[in-house]
């Protein structure tokens, strides 16, 4: 099973209501939202379009991210009107050293009996109580966040369903480092997981682990684009960069149409191999005709893809 981590921002939830119906045909992927945002509107309309396509998806309890994040009045607020407002049946609650047993209790009363998950993102300083608390049947899986938790603490849970989170998106302080370089490894954690003794893997699909909270004027324009490559089944990723400008710049469709042709040109190259993607469809579509779009909805169809790109190979 695939768990796409995701930050519930505008394009990543836009991104997941479009696969929704793939999502739905395949039942091989479920989808981890943690709501950053404290406008409630566009997360319960994501939910319940998975909802009403029978799309298994988890929602984070208590974002540690955005304005949600630093607001535990503001994620109440938002876990009751998805409770009241869509059909959610999956919530997670993420776990720091500082947890307290009395928070998770908390937790489990407020989810009533609704499935629950809990993501390690520091090692819980109590394992025996999750041992306990994850004997109920309402428990499904013990979620690690990869980057910070040691092999021996995951393995003391090998008797419960597991799945690794990686950050697998190289972070970079500005979009001309792609360059170098601008064909890169991914992940082969779909080859691997289940040899490792986990029921799933998770990534952040063409973002990474580090959350950012508002966009910037670039200085160019880094386009991101996911694919298997023959003979190892690895996943890899490749980066299509404008001109490096000295200046930033407002004009971020010129940009764009700077970055397409490379990568148009490299999805024209293995036309067959793309033609499952929705999203490159679309991406060629705004090349041919010239489309003025911005970076936030090409980030939307990168993350699309990758999606449909492990539903693919799943």
């Amino acid at each position: 099973m695939y768990f796409p981590f995701l930050r519930g921002k505008q394009n990543e939830l836009l991104a997941l209501r479009e696969c929704a119906g793939k999502l739905s045909e395949s039942g091989k992927v479920i989808p981890i939202i943690e709501p950053v945002t404290k406008g409630l509107s566009p997360v319960l309309k994501c939910i319940n379009t998975l909802c009403d396509k029978n799309v298994e998806h988890i929602i984070v309890f208590n974002s540690q991210n955005g304005d949600l994040g630093k607001s535990t009045n503001k994620m109440t607020e938002l876990v009751d009107e998805i409770k009241s407002q869509t059909q959610a049946q999956h919530f997670a609650f993420i776990l720091n050293s500082s947890t307290k047993a009395s928070e998770i209790n908390d937790f489990l009363s407020s989810i009533d009996e609704r499935k629950f998950s809990f993501i390690h993102n520091a090692s819980f300083s109590d394992p025996k109580f999750l041992f306990s608390t994850s004997s109920s049947v309402n428990f499904c899986h013990h979620i690690f966040i990869n980057s910070n938790l040691s092999r021996s603490y995951k393995n003391q849970f090998s008797d419960f369903s597991r799945v690794n989170i990686t950050d697998c998106f190289r972070t970079v302080s500005k979009n001309s480092e792609y360059a170098d370089p601008s064909h890169e490894f991914y992940t082969d954690l779909h080859l691997n997981y289940s040899a490792d003794g986990f029921s799933g893997f998770g990534d952040y699909t063409t973002l990474s682990e580090r959350f950012k909270s508002g966009g910037f004027q670039p200085y160019t324009a880094a386009l991101h684009l996911t694919h298997e490559v023959d003979g190892t089944d690895e996943i890899w990723v490749r980066h299509f960069l404008s001109e490096v400008y000295d200046y930033p710049t407002s004009d971020q469709a010129g940009l764009i149409h700077e970055a397409l042709p490379e990568m148009v040109a490299f999805i024209n190259e293995n036309k067959d191999y793309f033609s499952f993607s929705d999203a490159i469809k679309e991406i060629i579509s705004i090349h041919d005709e010239g489309r003025s779009t911005n970076l936030g909805y090409m980030k939307k169809l990168a993350i699309k893809h990758h999606i449909e790109l492990l539903l693919k190979i799943l």
